[in-house]
């Protein structure tokens, strides 16, 4: 059984090789050499998995991809991560691909109960549910969090400055009330506007119209900046699934995520505020979120992933997947 899978990551591909060995094998791809790798020979791979999410997508060269997959006889797997892209306001390049690869797969996998829910709603195919594994490395888990003077919530506002913001990402009306919450609480709020800083002090960044004067200091690079925050925000108008949701619990952050997608049912213990029409949150949903947090710092609990829970997760991720393939394959 040799499997051609073109994952998001190289972490989350590793995830599906798991318990496939001897001489069956995954090899991974970018997803953009696929199509390459589509024109080489049939006997190269007996199967092909693809993961839709977020990247950039040709359709053309996806058309071309599943026919050439069914004239070789090959079967296609889809893994749906995303069912709206979080980069685009409307329909696009994402929901053509959907429109495409979903009726032509062999099986479709995505994340969530809900997310499969709504994949029988708009195709009619029935999809496996298969959780989003850990995305820190396991070794990285279970790692000493550096303790803050004043409990800490920081935004997630995305890796670029606020010209480039996904369109899915609309902070301001929700760090207005969180000024206010976590004012009033003690805590401190920071916010993360590229891969140095996840805070700039107030000084440094002018206030503009409407928007808040936010509190905070460096706190490090990579995975370390949030490890030091006792509860992630995300402040999203749209979306699916987030791969920060399960970042967040491998490091032992709270998360707090709006009531859309599929979000709070990709790990239990995720807390979530209500998004009126007007992008505005509700605010008592926040300001007990706020609490919850306090009080599980008071009581020294930590919503955190253990490394003997992601290691069995993953091995149950991985036997999903090999279980899915030799049924497809008939093996």
């Amino acid at each position: 059984m040799r499997i051609m899978t073109a994952a998001h990551d190289r972490l989350y591909a590793q995830h599906i090789v798991g318990l496939v060995d001897g001489e069956d094998g995954v090899q991974t791809t970018a997803a953009h050499h696929w199509r390459r790798r589509a024109e080489v020979s049939g006997d190269d791979f007996d199967l092909y998995h693809l993961h839709l999410g977020t990247q950039r997508l040709d359709v053309a060269q996806l058309r071309h991809q599943v026919t050439a997959l069914r004239a070789r006889g090959i079967p296609l797997v889809v893994t749906a991560h995303q069912l709206r892209n979080l980069h685009q306001e409307g329909p696009d390049a994402l929901e053509e691909a959907l429109d495409l690869a979903l009726p032509a797969a062999a099986r479709v996998i995505t994340l969530t109960a809900g997310a499969a829910a709504q994949i029988y709603e708009r195709w009619g195919v029935r999809a496996s549910v298969i959780p989003h594994p850990h995305v820190l490395p396991l070794d990285e888990l279970e790692q000493p969090r550096t303790q803050r003077s004043r409990p800490t919530v920081g935004v997630v506002l995305g890796d670029t400055p606020a010209s480039l913001y996904p369109v899915s990402l609309d902070p301001m009306p929700v760090l207005e009330v969180l000024r206010e919450a976590t004012a009033a609480r003690g805590m401190e709020l920071v916010t993360g506007f590229d891969r140095q800083t996840v805070a700039r002090p107030a000084a440094d960044q002018p206030s503009s119209a409407g928007a808040p004067a936010v509190a905070g200091s460096q706190v490090g690079q990579d995975w370390n900046r949030w490890r030091q925050l006792d509860l992630c925000v995300l402040p999203y108008r749209f979306g699916t699934h987030c791969r920060w949701v399960e970042a967040c619990h491998d490091l032992g952050t709270r998360v707090l995520t709006p009531r859309l997608g599929f979000f709070d049912q990709q790990r239990p213990g995720v807390l979530s505020y209500h998004r009126w029409p007007d992008g505005s949150p509700q605010a008592g949903d926040i300001e007990t979120a706020l609490d919850h947090v306090l009080d599980e710092l008071h009581a020294g609990h930590r919503w955190q992933a253990t490394r003997l829970h992601r290691t069995a997760q993953r091995q149950r991720i991985a036997s999903a997947h090999e279980q899915l393939y030799r049924e497809v394959l008939g093996s």
